[in-house]
């Protein structure tokens, strides 16, 4: 971000799907993770990929920056997508985001699919 000369505090949301290496960007990513609040990530509940990290691994490392997981959506092939939120803990869907913000309105789809 700073090669690009690019506010760190505009930017809240994070969106990583890449193959199993979700934990080694996030690794990457520490400085911006303080700046973020909302994290959705494809996440696996096996070693689907090598080298691949799993849903346990990426709560752990969010957690240590103060996120939780509010949603999770999962395939019968152990694969899915999780949403993550800082500081949600005893949150409504309207007080993460607000009503008709992006990332509320991103949430409400995530958990219809949920069913």
């Amino acid at each position: 971000m700073e090669a690009e000369r690019l506010n760190r505090v505009k930017y809240n949301f994070l969106n990583l799907d890449i193959q199993g290496s979700e934990l080694t960007a996030l690794m990457g990513a520490s400085l911006q993770l303080r700046h973020v609040d909302y994290v959705y990530t494809e996440v696996n509940t096996e070693h689907l990929y090598e080298d691949c990290c799993t849903l346990s691994e990426i709560d752990s490392y969010l957690a240590s920056f103060a996120f939780e997981r509010v949603a999770t959506t999962m395939t019968d092939q152990g694969w899915g997508d999780a949403f993550y939120a800082k500081d949600a803990a005893g949150k409504t869907l309207s007080q993460l985001g607000g009503r008709s913000s992006p990332i509320s309105i991103k949430l409400r789809r995530l958990l219809a699919r949920m069913g």
